[in-house]
């Protein structure tokens, strides 16, 4: 191998293996639109148009998120934590601007028929049945992860 080729190789090698700095945050700023979009946010005018529709969605978000829990076969506590967790997430990692992140009344559905499922009613309740966790029973916990594991199965096949 010649001289030159071999340089223009290790040329090549040190631009590939390179850290740079640039690269790095181009990347970040596409995986996370919050990095693009935070330091140019006005303040002043942006502010309170926010904080006004931020409380609009979350009385919906929590009329919604119960309604969905009852609708899904569990603990109606969770149906807000089921609505509060994806307009957080969608806020960091979301890019579309028309997406409307949250529960849906077919997923809560399908949700409800493998809670129903792999967890049956039990005809025989008895108040002795709760758990140390929120105070919930044995069968609660065991809907709320049938549920759980059902979601977060059809977020990863989103």
């Amino acid at each position: 191998m010649t001289e030159a080729k071999r340089k223009q190789e290790n040329a090549i090698w040190r631009k590939i293996h390179a850290f740079r700095y640039k690269n790095l945050k181009l990347w970040c700023v596409n995986r996370l639109p919050l990095l693009e979009w935070a330091p140019h946010y006005c303040w002043k005018m942006d502010l309170l148009p926010d904080i006004v529709s931020g409380m609009m969605l979350a009385v919906q978000q929590v009329t919604q998120g119960l309604a969905f829990a009852i609708l899904s076969s569990v603990h109606p506590v969770f149906g807000l934590y089921g609505s509060f967790f994806p307009a957080i997430i969608y806020a960091i990692f979301g890019m579309g601007r028309h997406v409307a992140p949250g529960t849906f009344a077919l997923t809560s559905l399908i949700s409800a028929n493998a809670v129903e499922r792999l967890v049956p009613p039990i005809s025989n309740f008895t108040s002795d049945n709760t758990s140390e966790v929120l105070g919930l029973s044995e069968f609660e916990m065991q809907r709320i992860g049938v549920a759980a594991a059902v979601s977060l199965l059809g977020g990863l096949i989103q």
